[in-house]
């Protein structure tokens, strides 16, 4: 009978644990985002927020020098927090960073500051690829976490990048560099041009040669080298916008001229290990067709 009485009461026990799993699961599944509503719920979350910094904040150049932030003057800064999570030269692209800021102070001079911060406790890394980019802009070294701390940013390395105005509230979230959406945005607010979010351009179809290549194995110290040839088939000019690659050791190059229908575009590749062993890198190409953007793959091992 006590036997008996063991195996009911484990039984029902197992109900019970079974009950509970399949109530979290039901839960999980009904309070379940689309990745767009998570996007724009982000989106209305940040909107006019504040951001706060840490008080005597001190910036470092390529020379190590400190400075206190400043951004006194300035109409606009572009913030983008940046953790040691993850492959750091591919979240920063500091080659296209320094271009876009740049550009955008030869149009409107003193009008923008930018602030990188890092939270990662590697200096020498990040120094060296500072230097590698020769950015000369200021950076802040976050060891603390302390900016987070204070904001709480999102999960989402998409949604680390601001842009802010005078009293340091949000006026755009996301990253300029990795989505030329949301650099054309940037771009509007900063030149005070008219924001037309109804802007459409004909659309064409198109068709890449490949959109995956595999290079094999081969020695860190060879660079590859490789072209990406997209055909106009259909029956409007094929205008390419941009070309965004996951990681600072791809180069890509190619025009910003229209192809006329039946002629192709042609996008070069030099990729540069940066690291020994397997990889698999993306190449985004945003251009006028319904499923922008195009996604190429390159992938290998560097020996």
């Amino acid at each position: 009978m006590v036997l008996l009485d063991l195996e009911m009461k484990k039984y029902n026990l197992g109900i019970w644990r079974l009950f509970l799993v399949l109530l979290v699961i039901s839960n999980f599944i009904a309070c379940k985002e689309s990745k767009h509503q998570r996007l724009a719920r982000t989106v209305l979350e940040w909107e006019n927020k504040q951001i706060r910094y840490p008080s005597n904040m001190l910036l470092t150049n390529l020379n190590g020098d400190s400075t206190a932030f400043d951004k006194t003057g300035y109409k606009y800064t572009i913030m983008m927090y940046v953790d040691s999570i993850g492959c750091m030269s591919c979240k920063l692209q500091l080659k296209e960073w320094k271009l876009f800021v740049e550009k955008m102070n030869i149009e409107n001079p003193n009008t923008v500051c930018i602030l990188l911060v890092f939270h990662s406790s590697n200096k020498r890394n990040i120094r060296h690829l500072l230097k590698k980019n020769a950015f000369n802009y200021p950076v802040f070294f976050d060891i603390q976490d302390s900016l987070n701390l204070l904001n709480h940013f999102p999960i989402d390395d998409s949604f680390r990048s601001f842009l802010l105005d005078r009293d340091n509230k949000v006026v755009i979230i996301g990253n300029p560099i990795h989505n030329p959406n949301v650099k054309k945005l940037y771009e509007k607010i900063i030149c005070s041009k008219s924001l037309d979010y109804n802007e459409k351009r004909a659309q064409t179809q198109v068709q890449f040669d490949q959109s995956v290549v595999n290079l094999g194995n081969f020695k860190r110290k060879n660079k590859q080298e490789l072209t990406f040839v997209l055909k106009n088939l259909g029956h409007n000019l094929l205008s390419v916008e941009d070309v965004v690659p996951s990681c600072d050791c791809l180069d890509v190059r190619f025009t910003h001229e229209s192809t006329n229908p039946g002629d192709t575009w042609m996008l070069n590749v030099i990729y540069e290990a940066d690291a020994p062993g397997a990889f698999e890198k993306t190449i985004a190409v945003y251009c006028n067709v319904p499923n922008s953007p195009l996604h190429l793959r390159i992938m290998g091992y560097v020996e």
